[in-house]
């Protein structure tokens, strides 16, 4: 901003972290402040930056990002100080009275001030008197001030601060100052060209709505003095930072979808904080869908509102993010100018602002459109959801939009039925959370009528990461199987066996593929799934059996033939055949790296294959590329699922890069997946790490004598011919060499080196050498 120093800081000045401030006033100019804890200390450096005759302080953000914190930090701080301070709020829904918030803050604190008002003109008093007894009316007209009466007026109120002032200095408090009336906004201004003569600080906080920004217009062009203006910009604060808000004890999957959901924004971070963990939404229902209840401050921001701002609000959190008035007014069964008019007032409010896209609009963040939501009964939403949804397809809306205002219609309507089926069919693999509301609710109202229903809704359960009931849907479902297409039928036996592999349940999944490949012995997806099985199990290197079908590297899916090429590329790798695995990963990076994740959605574990192959390489940059990809996959669309086998494998990525902190927190999130989708045997991994059994590396706070102890310890889990073959891969012999001097076949060495990659937790030759190394120097 011209004309005035200005800060921009995340908006995590909202903890009591301030230092003890020195007693001399030192004064300086307001530097830009770079993101960080150190935040903490702004109310001091805003008192330390105007100079000694004080000045005006402008706190502006969106919603929940801390300004009200702020002001009363300041507040309290310019106590602690010896000033007086006058607090005041402007409210919604003008009352007509003129400098309202000015009003509220020195007719309520004006006995407490040590002042002497006599020294005041007597016309000064009279005009005081009235303004501060609400009997001055604030009149219609042009957002400018205009005559000689309103420059007496203000006039007047700067000699009462002036006089407020002398024997202490005064600091005037006011907040959701966007809501102010005309005069109060114009008697800012007046003050910032004609600052009072005594010590005063007026320090106002407001939304960056388009009131909020009309109050910077008409601040910057009154041109007040650099040194006695500062402009305070609270912005949303990083990841790291948000979460360290968090409480203990989260766990870390719902830390990670909280901070994620937060936006930054640390209010609404604590709204969300405020939700039932056990209601599972994904980050698509916050936005369009149905969202989680907001307990915590829900009717503090919607209680400013008009009744009519109020009503559409709630008729277009309903109709869906973005929103069009048309649909709203339908919705809310209101007149359109009424809409129109509380639309103006919501963009006032900084609740919702202009979509992209002309004559739409959006919520300010997500988390206020669930509160907007639940804002209204239950009985005027289920009334609500029925006219958005025929309107909607009136105008041809597909089946996943129409099925967001038909799941509560189910039960009665045989339609609504058939499309939350068809939206739930299109979505599951982008969207299983409300997937699995959709089918649940149709499974529930159709009984045993819905075989599709019932084999998709144990696949959702499958992407969820809700294993052990997705076996338990596909056993009960099986005997229905004859009832569903053959595509559906081949998707669900390739879901079933994965979702015994990804629980350990090896024999389990490998009878299913034997018995699915008996069936269909040209199938692709099963093919794959029984190299993925041995890769798992650690008899990758067992012979033929562990081959990537050649079909499959061919096949005409782009995801299909990515998921084949990662795979093989680890096969590669377990026979130590190198370049092959370097040109495997290469085709499947290119193939991954065009694709979209829509068109990935299915075959999303292709970037969990491909980023352990990267590991198995040395490529660890490449590996945390595609493992965080998808991983943020994951979280955002609720592929519950994949998120042990990404996070563990990251952790690795992170350690072989040597940033610990990072490996650390990925562990903690692995283990945390493990336990809640029954996934044994990353859960056994991660125990190995922490116990340093799988030692892949020395972590650099790690004595030498306690990193050779834990190679010896690691070496101890393999038997004499393993430790064998172990020593010699540590010197650098090939598996011919290992055959030729132990007399032993080539296969015999691949299978023990298949044991030893299982053993110890490791997948390259370069870690079997490390291990060995460290258990010598122990020696």
């Amino acid at each position: 901003m011209r004309g005035r120093e200005s800060i921009t800081v995340p908006g995590d000045d909202l903890d009591d972290r301030t230092e003890g401030a020195p007693d001399d006033r030192t004064r300086g100019a307001l530097a830009l402040r770079p993101p960080g804890p150190d935040a903490a200390g702004l109310p001091e450096e805003i008192l330390h930056t105007l100079p000694p005759l004080g000045g005006i302080v402008q706190i502006a953000g969106e919603p929940w990002i801390g300004k009200t914190r702020l002001l009363s930090r300041l507040s309290s701080l310019a106590r602690d100080k010896g000033y007086s301070v006058a607090s005041g709020q402007a409210v919604q829904g003008r009352s007509g009275i003129s400098l309202e918030p000015f009003v509220d803050a020195l007719g309520r604190n004006l006995r407490r001030v040590p002042a002497d008002l006599s020294a005041l003109p007597a016309r000064d008093l009279d005009l005081v008197d009235a303004i501060l007894s609400g009997d001055v009316e604030e009149k219609a007209g042009p957002r400018t001030s205009g005559g000689a009466e309103n420059t007496r007026r203000f006039a007047a109120m700067a000699r009462l601060l002036d006089q407020l002032a002398k024997k202490s200095g005064l600091l005037v408090a006011l907040d959701d100052f966007h809501r102010a009336d005309d005069h109060s906004i114009e008697l800012l201004a007046y003050l910032a060209r004609n600052p009072p003569s005594a010590e005063v600080v007026i320090a106002v906080a407001y939304r960056s709505s388009l009131s909020g920004r009309r109050i910077d217009a008409i601040m910057e062009r009154a041109g007040a003095r650099p040194d006695r203006a500062a402009y305070v910009e609270l912005r949303p604060l990083p990841a790291d930072q948000i979460d360290a808000l968090l409480p203990r004890g989260l766990s870390p999957v719902r830390r990670r979808r909280v901070v994620r959901d937060s936006a930054g924004n640390p209010g609404a971070l604590r709204r969300l904080l405020s939700t039932d963990p056990e209601d599972a939404y994904s980050a698509d229902d916050l936005v369009d869908g149905f969202p989680p209840l907001i307990v915590d401050g829900a009717l503090p921001d919607l209680g400013a509102l008009s009744p009519a701002a109020r009503r559409v609000v709630a008729a277009a959190a309903i109709s869906g993010d973005p929103f069009e008035p048309g649909i709203v007014r339908t919705v809310a069964q209101l007149p359109e100018d009424v809409v129109l008019a509380a639309i103006d007032e919501l963009q006032d409010e900084d609740v919702i602002r202009p979509a992209h896209t002309i004559g739409r609009f959006r919520f300010r963040h997500p988390v206020g459109r669930a509160i907007a939501y639940h804002s209204a009964g239950a009985g005027w939403r289920y009334g609500a959801t029925s006219r958005a949804a025929r309107v909607l397809g009136a105008r041809g809306a597909s089946s996943t939009t129409l099925a967001r205002h038909l799941e509560h219609l189910a039960d009665d309507d045989a339609g609504a039925r058939t499309v939350l089926l068809e939206g739930a069919r299109e979505s599951l693999s982008m969207r299983p959370v409300r997937a699995r509301r959709w089918l649940s609710r149709v499974v529930e109202a159709a009984g045993q009528g819905s075989a599709e229903a019932s084999f998709l809704l144990a696949k959702a359960h499958a992407l969820l990461g809700m294993l052990p009931e997705s076996l338990r849907l596909y056993a009960e479902t099986q005997c229905r199987a004859d009832a569903i297409p053959a595509e559906l039928r081949a998707d669900a036996a390739e879901w079933r066996v994965r979702a015994h592999r990804l629980m350990g349940r090896w024999d389990d999944a490998r009878g299913l593929v034997e018995h699915g490949l008996r069936a269909d012995p040209g199938s692709i997806p099963l093919g794959l799934e029984s190299v993925a099985l041995s890769i798992e199990a650690g008899e990758v290197a067992l012979g033929p059996g562990a081959r990537v079908p050649p079909a499959a590297v061919h096949a005409p899916d782009p995801a299909l033939r990515a998921q084949a090429l990662s795979i093989r590329a680890l096969t590669h790798l377990a026979r130590d055949d190198v370049a092959d695995a370097a040109a495997a990963v290469a085709a499947a990076t290119e193939i991954v790296d065009e694709l979209q994740d829509d068109r990935l959605a299915d075959r999303m574990e292709t970037l969990r294959w491909l980023g352990e192959a990267e590991l198995g390489l040395g490529r660890f940059g490449d590996a945390v590329v595609h493992l965080r990809r998808g991983l943020r996959f994951a979280i955002v669309h609720g592929q519950d699922c994949l998120l042990a086998h990404l996070s563990l494998a990251l952790s690795r990525a992170y350690r072989e890069l040597g940033d610990a902190g990072a490996a650390a927190a990925e562990l903690d999130y692995a283990e945390d997946a493990a336990v809640r989708a029954g996934n044994g045997p990353v859960r056994d991994q991660v125990a190995k790490i922490r116990t340093g059994a799988d030692s892949p590396g020395v972590a650099p706070e790690e004595a030498p004598e306690e990193a050779g102890r834990a190679g010896g310890e690691v070496l101890s889990l393999l038997s004499r011919r393993e430790r064998q073959v172990a020593d010699l891969v540590s010197l650098g012999a090939t598996n011919q060499q290992i055959a030729h001097r132990l007399t032993l076949s080539q296969k015999t060495v691949e299978t023990y080196l298949s044991r030893i990659f299982q053993k110890l937790d490791i997948n390259s030759r370069a870690q079997i050498a490390h291990a060995v190394g460290r258990a010598d120097r122990a020696c």
